[in-house]
């Protein structure tokens, strides 16, 4: 990985970082994920045709996890065509048969998708904002029946506890995410949402959850999505008006990651606990990705 990928953050990496030499920045300096095999950021669509090359030929990604729902992407992007989706659609792991025609891949996972929107948001709703998001959908509002579910449902709970509920509502999309992990032939593996804060921040706390890393180390990590978006901070804040969120939504404090981590013990037992038992994926499984990741 090329050092300077790791110094300050500019579009088009923002909120880019390699989670090896991000969790070795350690009082004790030791190693917990190796470098190179796993990195996260904010989208990288609006790369280049010349900054994809370089980002290829720097990282060597061969997968990107996109955990973005299908109206946040930009169609014919440089760096779509250099690495062709796979949609995962079942809750497997993806098989080799899928990705034997090129040599680099996109899987994406709808983190906030029905099962979210199913099992939570619509039972959050009353019924005068039911109504009001069936007539949206029914017009093809779509936009319109998002802006009223920000406003009315996630806005009021807030991001620390929006994160909870990913937890309790995503248990399929978290498997789907972490599966791709497990094969060794994805490697290098690139995580990104639309800002690598939230549904990033989630996934890469649970893989190095899985690797041993430990809670504090993860707290760092998360808390420096706080630089990372600064280059993008008044695009994101335009975004989170856009739709229905308040500024709250960009905030990145270490207490957001404590507070999850805390409730996951609290209601799970442990990480280990609730990915075997909620999200389903094995002990076996698991030791396969520390078999790759592992420092």
């Amino acid at each position: 990985m090329a050092d300077h990928l790791e110094g300050p953050y500019q579009p088009p990496l923002a909120n880019f970082r390699d989670l090896g030499k991000s969790t070795s920045d350690n009082p004790d300096g030791k190693s917990y994920v190796k470098t190179g095999l796993m990195t996260r950021s904010a989208t990288l669509d609006n790369m280049t045709e010349e900054q994809v090359n370089e980002f290829i030929d720097q990282t060597n990604t061969r997968t990107i996890l996109d955990l973005r729902t299908s109206i946040e992407g930009i169609p014919g992007s440089p760096i779509s065509l250099h690495y062709p989706t796979t949609v995962i659609k079942t809750k497997s792991t993806p098989k080799v048969e899928e990705k034997a025609a090129t040599p680099r891949q996109k899987f994406c996972v709808n983190f906030v998708g029905n099962n979210f929107r199913r099992n939570f948001v619509i039972p959050a709703c009353s019924w005068f904002i039911k109504i009001k998001l069936l007539l949206y959908l029914l017009f093809r509002r779509e936009h319109w029946a998002t802006y009223v579910v920000s406003k009315e449902v996630l806005d009021p709970l807030g991001l620390a506890n929006l994160y909870k509920k990913f937890v309790e509502f995503c248990p399929v999309e978290i498997y789907q995410a972490l599966a791709v992990f497990t094969e060794q032939e994805n490697y290098p593996i690139h995580v990104q949402c639309s800002f690598g804060k939230d549904r990033t921040g989630l996934v890469c706390f649970l893989v190095m959850s899985i690797c041993g890393v430990p809670e504090e180390v993860i707290v760092q990590d998360y808390a420096k999505t706080q630089a990372g978006i600064r280059p993008i901070y008044s695009e994101l804040m335009m975004d989170l008006q856009r739709v229905g969120l308040s500024e709250g939504f960009i905030d990145a404090s270490p207490q957001n990651m404590r507070g999850l981590i805390e409730f996951i013990k609290e209601q799970y037992g442990s990480v280990e606990d609730y990915l075997v038992n909620v999200v389903g994926l094995s002990l076996e499984q698991q030791a396969k990705i520390r078999s790759v990741l592992c420092a």
